[in-house]
This record gives structure tokens, C-alpha cells and sequence, in this order.
């Protein structure tokens, strides 16, 4: 991986503050870059009747907003994937921070009451639009900062927490939406959080010093392109069944981050249930990633972890199916 370096004992002790960008260094700056990512795309799922209301738009437009991350990861993953490939982790990190600041200003604009309606909702859509964009930049990079800053007895635990920091920003989200008075404060909130965070990255995401690779690292990067890779797993007849599987999960979950307010407002729940919700099931599933990932990385029993994934998950699906029916008690 081009413009990463691979961190032994000796290049840590190299390193000088953040001139360098240590292994827990790195980690940390792309914990809080993902965060900030997912609490945009998580902005408005838990109020989009009151986000309906006040830009005086549908909640088609609202849900779009959300769908919008989903639909423009799919053209823009190979790009991005490129990118870190050829430029490294920093490179990446920093382009998908930049389009999620970018995004969040932009969407302050919508803010301007001298603004048409249709303008406020353009600004709206434009600036999820950019942050989305920058989804795939950050989202790609956990296998290669495991695998280009940590040793190999720590790649699974590093892809666990970075990973995990994706469900951290959506709960934090979905609490902020409910929890901030206006909405003008809450799009503020979100655009200083961006913005820090990239500022933070720019000034501590350095290459370190030591120009070595570990020879574990060197050996586990690909001498192939992205797309020669990806099309050798596509021909490939498990991998293309663990993908849909996969799909179907994520793609349900996404569904229910996105309408999970107005699936459940009928029924007689608010928006803090929502809410509410939204972070308590957030929470649990950061809990169970940690834990399988403490558990991968001693055990590696891969194909049960992977099924009791799978089954917990459609357990809980059948619950939901089951219980908000039946409405608040």
C-alpha cells in the first residue's frame, strides 16, 4: 500500500509526537473521522417529520437524504478503493473527512430563510450528498490500517474497533437529532465536529519516519490492482454467496437506521423512542463486535461467528416484527 508504513517497535520509538502518525494514532483519527461520517448520514432518521415540516418537503425527500449514502457508495467504493491503494491511508483519510466537512457547511446554508424552499432543500441534499461521497474513502480503510500500521496478532482486534466506530457515530446521531433543541443547532453541532475532526487529521495523520515495512505486512498487501482482485472474487462462487448474504443484512439494517421513526410512529411511539432505540441497539451491537473481535482474534472460528451473526440478526428482525404492533404500553 503505497505511502503506508508498517510499525514495528523500533519505528514507534522513532516517531516524535505527532509528527508521525503511530498505530493507536492513526486508529483513533479514523474512529473520529468515521463517527463524524455516520452521524451526518444518521442526521435526520429519527426526525424526519419534524425535518418534513420545517424545509416544507416530503418524506421522500427526508428519507433521501439518508438514501442518498447508499446509492452513491456503490460508484464511488472502486474510486475511492484506488485511491488508498496508490496513495495510502493518510490520502484517503483525509479526502473523505474533507467531503464530509465540506457537506456539513454546505447544509448550514439551508439554514438561510431568504432562501427559496426548493434552494434550502438543494443545499440540504447537495451537502448529505458530499459527505456521502466521502463515505467509501473512510469506510474502505479499516483492512488496510490493520494491515499497514499493526502487527498481524492485532489485525483482527483493529478491524473490530474501526469498524466499530461506525456504530458509535450513528448512535451518537441518532441521541444528538432528538436530544438538540433546534435544528439549526444540531446542523452547527455536526459542522464543528467535521471540521475539528479534520483539522485534528491534518495536523496528527503523518507517515512515520521510519521508512521499513514489517515483513508480515509487506507479504499480506496485493501485487494486483483493485479491480483485477475484485473481479477474481466476484468468479468466486462463496465469496459471491457470503456477499449477498451480507447485502441483505446491511441493506436491512440501513432500512430500519432510515424509517425506522415512521415505521414505529403509527403504533403509537415518539421520536425519543425512536431514538432511544436507535442507540440502544447501537450500543449492543458495539458490544458484540468488540466481543467477537476479542474472540476472532484467540480463537479464529470465523464460520461460527459468522452464523450466530446471521441468526441473531434474523431473530431480532422477527422480534421487531412482533412487538411494535402491538405499540406503546
Amino acid at each position: 500500500m503505497a505511502g503506508d508504513i508498517a510499525l514495528d517497535d523500533s519505528n514507534v520509538a522513532s516517531c516524535s509526537g505527532l509528527r508521525c502518525a503511530t498505530p493507536w494514532v492513526a486508529l483513533v483519527l479514523f474512529c473520529l473521522t468515521n463517527m463524524a461520517n455516520q452521524m451526518v448520514w444518521v442526521t435526520f432518521t429519527s426526525i424526519a417529520t419534524q425535518t418534513s415540516s420545517l424545509f416544507k418537503a416530503p418524506l421522500t425527500f427526508v428519507n433521501s437524504l439518508s438514501l442518498v449514502f447508499m446509492v452513491l457508495y456503490i460508484p464511488f467504493t472502486f474510486p475511492a478503493s484506488s485511491l488508498i491503494e496508490r496513495q495510502g491511508c493518510r490520502v484517503g483519510l483525509l479526502v473523505g473527512g474533507s467531503l464530509t466537512a465540506a457537506g456539513t457547511l454546505l447544509r448550514m446554508a439551508a439554514l438561510l430563510e431568504s432562501l427559496q424552499p426548493l434552494a434550502r432543500c438543494i443545499c440540504l441534499f447537495i451537502g448529505q450528498s458530499l459527505a456521502a461521497i466521502g463515505q467509501p474513502f473512510i469506510t474502505n480503510l479499516p483492512p488496510k490500517l490493520a494491515r499497514g500500521y499493526f502487527p498481524p496478532h492485532q489485525w483482527a482486534l483493529t478491524d473490530t474497533i474501526a469498524s466499530a466506530s461506525a456504530s458509535v457515530g450513528v448512535a451518537i446521531g441518532s441521541v444528538l437529532a432528538t436530544s438538540v433543541a433546534t435544528m439549526e443547532k444540531l446542523l452547527l453541532l455536526h459542522a464543528i465536529a467535521s471540521t475539528s475532526v479534520l483539522g485534528i487529521c491534518l495536523m496528527g495523520m503523518r507517515p512515520p519516519l521510519a521508512q521499513s515495512r514489517s515483513p508480515a505486512a509487506e507479504t499480506a498487501l496485493p501485487s494486483e490492482s483493485i479491480h483485477v482482485l475484485s473481479a477474481r472474487a466476484v468468479r468466486d462462487r462463496n465469496f459471491r454467496t457470503l456477499l449477498i448474504a451480507f447485502s441483505c443484512s446491511l441493506g436491512t439494517f440501513n432500512t430500519v437506521c432510515t424509517l425506522f421513526e415512521e415505521l414505529i410512529t403509527p403504533f403509537g411511539f415518539t421520536q425519543d423512542d425512536s431514538s432511544n432505540c436507535m442507540a440502544t441497539a447501537i450500543i449492543a451491537g458495539l458490544l458484540g463486535c468488540v466481543g467477537c473481535g476479542v474472540y476472532l482474534d484467540s480463537k479464529h472460528r470465523y464460520r461460527a461467528v459468522l452464523r450466530a451473526c446471521f441468526l441473531l440478526a434474523g431473530c431480532s428482525m422477527v422480534a421487531i416484527a412482533l412487538v411494535v404492533p402491538r405499540g406503546r404500553q
